[in-house]
Order: C-alpha cells, then structure tokens, then sequence
C-alpha cells in the first residue's frame, strides 16, 4: 500500500490519486489505468469522471480513439503530492523530518497563494 493509501483510505478515487501522484510525469488510457490499478471498468470510468468533475485529474491528448489522462497540475494535487511526502517523513524520525515538513507547508502554502492570485 502506498502513503495516500495509507491514511486517506481505499477508494477508487484515492487509488487513481495516489497512482498519479507518483507517476506524475506520465499519461496514463482508461485501459492503463485498468490494468495498471486492477480497478474493474466500469468503477474506473466512475471515480474518473468523478475526478474529472473536481479537477485532480485531466484528459491529456488523443491518438486515435484513446483518451489519455494525467494528474491535474493544481494547488490541492500539489498538496496531496506534498501530503504524502510529509506523510512518509513524518513516520521516519531526525531533524530532517521536521526540515522536510516545514518545507512542505511553506511550499504548499506558495502554490495555494500563486493559484489564489491567478484565479
């Protein structure tokens, strides 16, 4: 189980998150995402178009008929992203933990303000 998994839970929506979260550089098919997740179809395209609706997630490009998403580029995928790093500092121990964590916030915070003023 990966880091938002751990304390956010087990939902499709938090399944997909916590996919892209991590492979943040890439876009990904519905049928990727399936095979990649092992999420069933039809729970898959819900939790997307759910995602889609709430802006974590956009569609990228098309080749053909496929349809490729990515994770959103926005201030709460970036605090998720930012979460999970804490998360995973926070169950370690040292000052770098609590070096890590300030510069977490202190980051988010910047983006959050950044999209506040372009918004």
């Amino acid at each position: 189980m990966t880091e938002l998994r751990n304390f956010l839970g087990d939902t499709p929506e938090i399944v997909i998150v916590d996919f892209l979260t991590q492979n943040r550089r890439y876009d990904f098919t519905i049928a990727e995402l399936k095979r990649l997740i092992g999420v069933s179809r039809p729970t898959l395209l819900k939790a997307m178009r759910n995602l889609l609706r709430n802006k974590l997630v956009e569609r990228t490009r098309t080749i053909g008929k496929a349809k490729f998403y990515a994770l959103s580029d926005n201030s709460i995928t970036m605090a998720l992203t930012y979460a999970s790093l804490a998360h995973t500092k926070l169950l370690s121990d040292g000052k770098e933990r609590d070096y890590i964590i300030k510069h977490i916030i202190k980051q988010t915070t910047k983006e959050v303000a950044k999209e506040d003023l372009e918004g």
